[in-house]
């Protein structure tokens, strides 16, 4: 898995998170839901001394990309990739986030996946007020994962949850991208083990389940990486044959291909005749019978 992608893993699994009134209930998503910019976010990082000073209780959004870059790396690491000094002095404003990026020649015009984004102050090209992680850029759109902001299609600083959101790429509150330099990372997301990665068969029906978001990847292959075969709605049912740590064979519909354990639910032990009609039970096992073999010889 490419770096970025650590990243943004880490920041999705966050959408819907919601601040707290106080400092309870941080590590629910939508517990004690407030206005008091109290987060989990601040808390963990004050843990660590991530920043010149405690940041619970003020606006989060330059900390919740902060706390996605430490999930995935470490303290140090994600110091780095934001260009910001590992000497516990650097601050968590949107501004200075923005000028050590500059400092280091990190900074572009054009986003790339894993970038943080920078948004202008309302009527102010010299200052920045809102900043989230680009998690995507798809034709004269750059999606986007925030903290601190709320839905809709304006840049909304203070919102007080974190949503992914999707802007066009000349609008004029978008102020430029830091480009962590991934080097420092490279590496870092080593691949699974043999162990990890070996397939066991099984026969179950599951639910596709996700935090957020309307349908899940079915992969190619057991990876990230792979070539998406069909985005598969939340809630839809499927066949699974075989599972690993991570990630599970499946087939939907006359597809079959591979989705990460985590998005599914098990819902009974084997098929069940009600759900498919005897030709449908044939075609998947012909399906399972042709992957077999395809597998055996190394295809």
């Amino acid at each position: 898995m490419l770096p970025q992608y650590k990243v943004i893993d880490i920041a999705t699994e966050e959408v819907g998170y919601l601040e707290k009134a106080n400092a309870n209930d941080l590590d629910d998503k939508t517990a004690n839901a407030g206005s008091a910019n109290y987060t989990k976010y601040s808390r963990d990082l004050w843990a660590v001394k991530y920043f010149n000073g405690a940041k619970q209780g003020v606006a989060w959004c330059a900390v919740f990309v902060s706390w996605c870059y430490f999930q995935a790396f470490g303290k140090t690491k994600a110091l780095k990739l934001q260009c910001q000094p590992t000497s516990n002095n650097s601050g968590a404003g949107c501004t200075s986030a923005m000028n050590y990026y500059k400092r280091k020649n990190r900074w572009s015009k054009t986003p790339e996946w894993g970038d943080q984004i920078f948004f202008y102050t309302k009527g102010d090209t010299s200052t920045c007020s809102h900043t989230g992680l680009v998690v995507g850029v798809e034709g004269n759109k750059v999606i986007t994962i925030e903290g601190n902001t709320s839905a809709g299609p304006q840049v909304i600083p203070n919102g007080g949850s974190v949503c992914k959101k999707s802007y066009d790429l000349s609008n004029a509150r978008i102020a430029g991208y830091g480009h962590p330099d991934w080097s420092i990372v490279d590496g870092e997301d080593t691949p699974p083990t043999e162990d990890n990665n070996k397939m066991t068969e099984v026969n179950y029906m599951a639910k596709v389940v996700a935090a957020s978001g309307s349908t899940v990847n079915l992969r190619a292959q057991p990876s990230t990486d792979a070539q998406k075969l069909y985005a598969v709605p939340v809630g839809n049912t499927v066949q699974v044959i075989a599972e690993s740590t991570d990630w599970c064979q499946i087939i939907y519909g006359q597809q079959i291909g591979y989705m990460m354990r985590k998005f599914l639910e098990k819902t009974t032990s084997t098929p069940t005749g009600s759900s498919s009609s005897s030709i449908d039970a044939a075609w998947n096992d012909l399906l399972i019978a042709v992957e077999k073999m395809r597998i055996a010889l190394g295809k």
